[in-house]
């Protein structure tokens, strides 16, 4: 179940667009995907594809995951420099969201 729940957020964003076959393509479907902040023991644990998932999505073949926080740290870079930091998407709020129902924590935040 958690697997699938990973993954899931990794795919899925509040602001998220579904493409047919004439507008898709890898780059815009990439760009679609969510690096997610699960913590620094989750992070390794899952060679950051969790928090380097744009990375993963744009460059799987070519980079290896212990260079995907690299690449990450780069491709923000970039698209900062020529204006298109609006594209990355990141997120540390489905964490605290999915724990506290899992662990029954109140949190103000959510009230």
């Amino acid at each position: 179940m958690w697997l699938f729940t990973v993954t899931y957020l990794q795919h899925h964003s509040e602001d998220g667009k579904l493409y047919d076959d004439s507008s898709f393509d890898f780059a815009r479907a990439a760009f679609e995907t969510v690096d997610r902040d699960y913590g620094q023991i989750a992070n390794l644990a899952s060679h950051n594809m969790m928090d380097g998932h744009v990375a993963h999505h744009l460059f799987f073949s070519m980079i290896p995951h212990y260079q995907l926080i690299e690449a990450r740290e780069r491709i923000k870079k970039g698209l900062e420099k020529d204006g298109f930091i609006n594209l990355y998407k990141v997120s540390v709020f489905f964490l605290v969201f999915f724990f506290s129902f899992h662990i029954g924590v109140h949190l103000p935040l959510l009230s």
